[in-house]
């Protein structure tokens, strides 16, 4: 990784890092992930859905995640930011509430991911 301006390869390399780490993605999850890049956003992060038509069928959800160019200057920022869109991707297809980042899912996986010691360079 660069040490001073994040790259589009830092984050996919930061997102690979934290998956083997902490998520351990299936290949299916993994496989609906369009992209993991910077990106003219509002806020620090999205995690985007993409409903595809396979002809008249409508077939699985796509996600991509973007953060803010604006937070490419500090590791920390991006790679917590990062972390946070990365629970959002997780809990796509379980947490109702998943857009709320106060929904209890969402909160008991960031105090999972604090817990294993995910966030202890970042803070």
């Amino acid at each position: 990784m660069s040490k001073n301006i994040a790259t589009n390869r830092d984050l996919k390399e930061m997102f690979d890092i934290f998956d083997s780490r902490y998520f351990k993605f299936s290949k299916s999850m993994r496989e609906r992930l369009v992209d993991v890049r910077f990106g003219e956003i509002d806020g620090l992060g999205r995690t985007f859905r993409f409903r595809t038509l396979h002809g008249r069928k409508c077939v699985k959800d796509r996600i991509a995640i973007r953060i803010n160019p604006k937070c490419k200057w500090s590791r920390r920022v991006w790679a917590m930011t990062l972390l946070h869109e990365m629970v959002h991707f997780k809990l796509v297809d379980t947490d109702k509430g998943r857009g709320d980042c106060g929904s209890r899912m969402f909160q008991r996986e960031m105090k999972r991911l604090a817990l294993r010691g995910a966030m202890n360079w970042l803070w």
